[in-house]
């Protein structure tokens, strides 16, 4: 009997010793969110208003400012009806140097969330300080083809500044109405005159993953109106459509580059 209450005993004891010796997997996961004004994004598709229809939207008539939710530095009231575009060469970087690709291109829609996160895998123990990516596509990324889970309409036309014979991909198409609601601009971004229009973000973290961290989440933010606003205070009454203006193009990164994006980590 007593040999029997010690075997009984070591099999308990051994088992409790399994599950305190137990790696606990890292898993990362990259998560898009995006913000007017730091509000959460509300996007309003074409034709919400309550006009009767057929009939086009006159100033000082009540909807055509029913659904601008949004005024930018430049007092231009609008919305958002459309929101694309493409993050690259996600890269977690560790603190000794080392850099781990998460995705070569990732395609996000606003109004589609399971575009909004992907996973990135498991994370090895060590410690992480940065997270890159370039918004776009590099000049060596942009290939037509090579995105066949892209939207047709995502492409980037012929150049007509440039060879007729090039094509590409946009980076991002944000349109929507501004003034009246029949009244659209397209805040439309991509290669120019065989430039590369895309820019690369480098953001600090402090991650230190260990057997006991958790899965980890990557937030990032995409704050709308700051494409319109700093340095460059841009009007959509200057720039109704950016495609192919290479003075909006310049000021759009630029003022990309500068703050329109921000990223945060947590883990559970």
């Amino acid at each position: 009997m007593k040999q029997l209450i010690l075997l009984i005993a070591l099999i308990v004891l051994i088992g409790c010793s399994k599950d305190t010796d137990r790696i606990q997997i890292t898993n990362l996961s990259f998560n898009f969110e995006h913000t007017v004004g730091g509000e959460q994004l509300v996007m309003h598709p074409w034709g919400m208003c309550s006009q009767p229809a057929g009939e086009d939207c006159e100033p000082g008539h009540a909807c055509c400012g029913e659904d601008l939710n949004y005024v930018n530095l430049a007092g231009d009231q609008y919305n958002i009806q459309t929101l694309l575009y493409v993050i690259s060469d996600i890269y977690l970087h560790s603190a000794d140097g080392g850099m781990q690709l998460l995705k070569k291109a990732h395609f996000v829609d606003g109004e589609n969330p399971a575009t909004l996160r992907f996973p990135a895998g498991e994370l090895d123990n060590g410690s992480y300080s940065k997270i890159s990516f370039t918004m776009g596509l590099s000049a060596d990324r942009n290939i037509p083809g090579d995105y066949p889970d892209f939207p047709d309409g995502f492409s980037w036309p012929a150049d007509p500044l440039g060879d007729p014979a090039l094509t590409a991909y946009h980076y991002m198409q944000l349109e929507g109405a501004y003034d009246t609601i029949t009244k659209m601009y397209n805040t439309h971004t991509g290669p120019l005159t065989g430039m590369d229009m895309s820019f690369n973000k480098e953001f600090d973290i402090s991650l230190n993953v260990n057997d006991d961290l958790g899965d980890v989440a990557v937030f990032v933010n995409m704050e709308l109106n700051n494409w319109y606003q700093n340095p460059n205070n841009i009007s959509f009454h200057d720039y109704p459509n950016t495609m192919f203006n290479v003075d909006a193009q310049h000021e759009l990164k630029l003022n990309g580059e500068t703050d329109v994006f921000t990223v945060t980590t947590t883990n559970r």
